[in-house]
């Protein structure tokens, strides 16, 4: 029952005063927690995150799977039953995604006795400074994700991964690639995006005749190799926001490209040859250039993007 207000000087009573069950939950929303509760709950919810991962990793042994997810677990380091475990070096493919992984030596000294590891993904952590020199000796790997980290540069020798067929690490701090990766004789998908590279391995391109997306937007590179016209299975080709101020001719011999990025550079002139030799281009993509020329030719786009 509300509480009654004082008599009035008229004798009558005032507006009864009622605090409802849905004003105290409104009132406990928003006062903020204490400090100490907040950090006991998410440590309760970390450690039942833990328990869940213990128990993926028993299953794997059990019933013989060939995948151990991981993601989104708060975990700051690969957990000890993963090396411990005889189980599980048949995984074929790790996730340790959205974690709060530090050390890139540790996570690659806990996997590496994984012979049959293909796909691992690493992306949304904390990983830090070179990728440690531990990971090319995974030489098994297919497809490797390190977006969303801090890593500043990838080994000398990632030649290692002869079989690569996706390497996916957007939102770091490389400034460039190893000559090495020449050796991706596989490569059909390379993400280079939010990085600081100047520049794209030239020599490389010429092996990469499986190479189907290309992306490296948003870097600052100054020029497109000559040798892009090795990518001749290229499909999509991302280079927005980058330094650009010319586009090569040869890149008109990537007949097969379905998607051409070139927005936000310091583009004059875009070669006729390569608007009407890559006859299966469906986007075009040239905002924020310097343009002067264009020849369309007689290409029907799905999309194109001049302003």
């Amino acid at each position: 029952m509300g509480k009654k207000g004082k008599k009035g000087k008229g004798g009558a009573d005032a507006d009864a005063i009622v605090t409802t069950r849905a004003m105290l939950v409104e009132r406990e929303r928003c006062m903020c927690p204490r400090l100490g509760d907040a950090i006991e709950r998410r440590e309760r919810a970390n450690e039942i995150k833990r328990e869940c991962v213990q128990a993926r990793i028993k299953k794997v042994g059990e019933f013989k799977r060939d995948y151990l997810d991981m993601s989104a677990s708060g975990l700051g380091f690969v957990p000890d039953e993963v090396p411990q475990s005889p189980s599980l070096t048949r995984l074929v493919r790790v996730d340790l995604s959205r974690n709060q992984l530090f050390s890139s030596d540790h996570v690659f000294q806990s996997l590496e006795h994984i012979t049959s590891l293909k796909i691992l993904n690493l992306s949304h952590n904390f990983l830090n400074g070179p990728l440690t020199g531990r990971a090319t000796d995974v030489t098994t790997l297919e497809e490797l994700y390190l977006d969303h980290n801090q890593l500043t540069s990838l080994p000398s020798d990632i030649g290692n991964w002869t079989g690569m067929r996706t390497l996916s690490v957007s939102k770091n701090e490389l400034t460039e690639v190893p000559s090495s990766c020449s050796a991706w004789k596989k490569i059909e998908t390379l993400n280079l995006r939010y990085n600081k590279l100047t520049a794209l391995p030239t020599g490389a391109l010429t092996e990469w005749s499986s190479c189907k997306h290309l992306y490296a937007g948003a870097n600052m590179i100054t020029e497109v190799p000559e040798t892009i016209s090795s990518l001749v299975a290229l499909e999509m080709l991302d280079l927005r926001k980058n330094q650009l101020e010319r586009v090569p001719a040869q890149l008109a011999a990537c007949t097969k490209l379905k998607l051409l990025n070139l927005g936000d550079n310091k583009i004059g002139e875009v070669p006729s040859d390569i608007l009407a030799k890559c006859v299966e281009l469906e986007e075009l993509h040239l905002y924020k250039n310097k343009l002067h020329v264009l020849f369309l030719s007689n290409i029907l786009f799905s999309y194109l993007e001049l302003n």
